[in-house]
Protein backbone atom coordinates (compact mmCIF):
# COMPACT_ATOMS: atom_id res chain seq x y z
CA UNK A 1 0.00 0.00 0.00
CA UNK A 2 1.23 3.49 -0.87
CA UNK A 3 2.07 6.00 1.86
CA UNK A 4 -0.40 8.85 1.43
CA UNK A 5 -0.13 12.42 2.70
CA UNK A 6 -3.62 13.82 3.11
CA UNK A 7 -4.23 17.45 2.06
CA UNK A 8 -6.63 19.92 3.63
CA UNK A 9 -10.31 19.54 2.79
CA UNK A 10 -11.24 21.49 -0.34
CA UNK A 11 -7.88 20.93 -2.06
CA UNK A 12 -8.18 19.88 -5.72
CA UNK A 13 -6.46 16.49 -6.09
CA UNK A 14 -5.57 13.87 -8.67
CA UNK A 15 -6.29 10.37 -7.34
CA UNK A 16 -4.28 7.59 -8.99
CA UNK A 17 -5.99 4.26 -8.28
CA UNK A 18 -6.20 0.67 -9.42
CA UNK A 19 -9.42 -0.75 -10.79
CA UNK A 20 -10.47 -4.16 -12.01
CA UNK A 21 -9.85 -4.99 -15.64
CA UNK A 22 -11.80 -7.74 -17.35
CA UNK A 23 -11.11 -9.54 -20.60
CA UNK A 24 -13.66 -12.30 -21.13
CA UNK A 25 -11.72 -13.98 -23.94
CA UNK A 26 -8.12 -13.11 -22.99
CA UNK A 27 -5.30 -15.15 -21.56
CA UNK A 28 -5.47 -15.20 -17.72
CA UNK A 29 -1.66 -15.27 -17.57
CA UNK A 30 -1.68 -11.74 -19.02
CA UNK A 31 -4.09 -10.37 -16.39
CA UNK A 32 -3.34 -6.89 -15.02
CA UNK A 33 -5.32 -4.22 -13.21
CA UNK A 34 -6.44 -1.03 -14.90
CA UNK A 35 -4.76 2.18 -13.72
CA UNK A 36 -7.08 5.17 -13.42
CA UNK A 37 -6.74 8.87 -12.60
CA UNK A 38 -9.61 10.93 -11.22
CA UNK A 39 -9.67 14.63 -10.34
CA UNK A 40 -11.87 16.24 -7.72
CA UNK A 41 -11.85 18.16 -4.46
CA UNK A 42 -10.51 16.26 -1.45
CA UNK A 43 -13.28 16.05 1.14
CA UNK A 44 -11.65 13.82 3.77
CA UNK A 45 -11.37 10.23 4.96
CA UNK A 46 -14.09 7.98 6.28
CA UNK A 47 -13.95 4.66 8.07
CA UNK A 48 -16.51 1.92 7.50
CA UNK A 49 -15.86 -1.06 9.73
CA UNK A 50 -12.15 -1.80 9.46
CA UNK A 51 -11.70 -0.10 6.07
CA UNK A 52 -10.66 3.48 5.33
CA UNK A 53 -11.89 5.42 2.29
CA UNK A 54 -10.71 8.64 0.66
CA UNK A 55 -13.67 10.85 -0.21
CA UNK A 56 -13.55 13.37 -3.07
CA UNK A 57 -16.08 15.22 -5.17
CA UNK A 58 -16.73 13.71 -8.58
CA UNK A 59 -15.71 15.61 -11.70
CA UNK A 60 -17.74 16.30 -14.78
CA UNK A 61 -15.94 16.11 -18.11
CA UNK A 62 -16.15 19.89 -18.56
CA UNK A 63 -14.24 20.67 -15.33
CA UNK A 64 -11.08 22.77 -15.60
CA UNK A 65 -8.78 23.92 -12.81
CA UNK A 66 -9.88 27.18 -11.23
CA UNK A 67 -13.43 26.98 -12.52
CA UNK A 68 -14.95 26.68 -9.04
CA UNK A 69 -17.37 24.04 -7.84
CA UNK A 70 -20.04 24.48 -10.52
CA UNK A 71 -18.59 21.58 -12.51
CA UNK A 72 -18.44 19.23 -9.53
CA UNK A 73 -21.24 16.80 -8.82
CA UNK A 74 -21.65 14.20 -6.07
CA UNK A 75 -18.81 12.27 -4.42
CA UNK A 76 -16.41 9.34 -4.86
CA UNK A 77 -15.19 6.90 -2.20
CA UNK A 78 -11.85 5.20 -2.94
CA UNK A 79 -10.72 2.30 -0.75
CA UNK A 80 -7.34 3.47 0.60
CA UNK A 81 -5.79 0.14 -0.41
CA UNK A 82 -6.63 0.83 -4.08
CA UNK A 83 -5.08 4.32 -4.13
CA UNK A 84 -1.60 4.40 -5.63
CA UNK A 85 -1.00 8.11 -5.00
CA UNK A 86 -2.88 11.27 -4.09
CA UNK A 87 -1.46 14.44 -5.65
CA UNK A 88 -2.64 17.90 -4.50
CA UNK A 89 -3.10 20.14 -7.53
CA UNK A 90 -3.16 23.31 -5.43
CA UNK A 91 -2.95 23.30 -1.63
CA UNK A 92 -5.80 24.96 0.24
CA UNK A 93 -4.96 26.50 3.62
CA UNK A 94 -6.55 25.09 6.76
CA UNK A 95 -8.67 27.60 8.64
Amino acid sequence: MARITYPNAGTPVAVYWEDIYEDVVGNPDAAVTAERVSIGYYLGRKRKGKRWYIITSTTRESWTAGSGTEDQSGWCAYPVGAVVKLIPLKEVSAE
